[in-house]
């Protein structure tokens, strides 16, 4: 064939092309887009920038569905992932979003006052965002219910005698809460609202149940509940703007012919700080005890996100009957400590057990002490 037949050939060849392509995007044909053939949905992929490096999100739609009615967006849902200290509100759409979430999997609680509530799980991967509208049963949906429910708490395990943050929805105004029965004291609520309450665990209470009464209905959860220790911690309720935050450390049983104490402390500094205005390294012995104070403060050469307090008390060989304060430590907000936030000061028992030292004449010995830490919970 000759170069003068080729080029006609050619131009009919990409004549013949450019017609099938307009007739693709005129919605006629097969491959294209029609009212009874929709185009579809393309759904972008994770954008590595969505949620901070190493973290991923999770998003969704939430919606209520009735009786006889097609699922409406439910607005204004509260939206928590269980051991994350962050939530987010659904918008007009029932739409939320949640960053900064670890890898691996996750419990979602979804709560509204007077409607029931929704618990979804999830597997979330670094650096991509998971869609709870695809997950197994579909979109997170709901229906109107005034029957209260507990989704978790936290610490897990609390101790006996110290806070818990409980989270549900329906408590109402003014719940009340039983361990196996037993009531928590009424002074020892530090907030009750429809969807949380923080309060103390009550001494005695025991592994079980706990149960939150609201009105003629009440919610139950097992619980695992840690006995009380000879060394207690104390916690407080706080908020992020106070200037001294004084945490006692308290002996709950008698010792006789005690001769002294020694414990070191673990708490991170970037949500607490040592008030170093009082006593040295902000700790000061209880004005009821005899003899000195040694304390040294250092940080961890592992982590720079843990400090540690060595605290040692010298005593005169004093009978100590019933509960008793050793000392008294102060500490102050950082200022990255948000609303809702339970910081734990806990005894570091990986360096140095806490000992007693018993000492009768010329003899000494020392005999180790279990320990329930200390929260400071942030008042929202």
């Amino acid at each position: 064939m000759t170069k003068r037949n080729i080029r006609p050939c050619v131009s009919l060849l990409l004549v013949f092309f450019l017609l099938l392509l307009l007739s693709g995007c005129s919605g006629g044909g097969g491959g294209g887009s029609s009212p009874s053939n929709p185009a579809p949905v393309v759904t972008p992929s994770p954008n590595p920038t969505a949620s901070p490096s190493g973290k991923a999100a999770i998003e969704g739609h939430v919606y209520v569905s009735e009786a006889k009615k097609a699922p409406l967006p439910l607005t204004e849902a509260i939206v928590r992932v269980e051991g994350l200290d962050q939530t987010a509100t659904t918008d007009a759409d029932g739409y939320f979003r949640i960053e900064g979430v670890s890898p691996g999997g996750h419990y979602v609680h979804i709560v509204k006052s007077g409607y029931a509530l929704i618990e979804k799980r999830c597997s979330a991967v670094s650096n991509q965002t998971v869609s709870l509208d695809t997950q197994p049963g579909g979109p997170p949906t709901t229906q109107p219910s005034l029957v209260p429910a507990i989704a978790y708490f936290e610490p897990e395990p609390p101790d006996e005698g110290g806070p818990i943050k409980v989270y549900g929805v329906n408590f109402g105004n003014n719940p009340q809460v039983k361990f196996n029965n037993l009531p928590v004291d009424p002074q020892d609520y530090w907030s009750r609202q429809d969807n949380e309450i923080i309060c103390l665990i009550p001494a005695g209470a025991s592994s079980g149940n706990i149960s939150v009464i609201a009105g003629a209905s009440t919610a139950l959860k097992t619980i695992a509940v840690t006995p009380g220790k000879e060394l207690v911690i104390s916690s407080h309720y706080v908020s992020a703007t106070d200037s001294d935050i004084p945490v006692t450390i308290r002996l709950s049983k008698s010792l006789n012919d005690l001769n002294g104490f020694a414990f070191i402390l673990k708490f991170n500094p970037a949500k607490i700080t040592v008030n170093n205005s009082y006593g040295k390294n902000g700790v000061e012995k209880a004005p009821s005890l005899a003899g000195g104070l040694m304390v040294t403060q250092s940080r961890s050469s592992a982590s720079q996100d843990t400090a540690f307090l060595d605290v040692g008390l010298t005593l005169k060989g004093e009978t100590l009957s019933g509960s008793r304060d050793l000392a008294v430590i102060h500490f102050r907000p950082g200022s990255s400590l948000r609303p809702g936030t339970l910081c734990k000061i806990e005894i570091d028992t990986s360096r140095k057990q806490p000992q007693a030292c018993l000492k009768t004449g010329s003899s000494a010995s020392f005999r180790n002490l279990t320990w329930t830490a200390g929260h400071l919970v942030v008042r929202r």
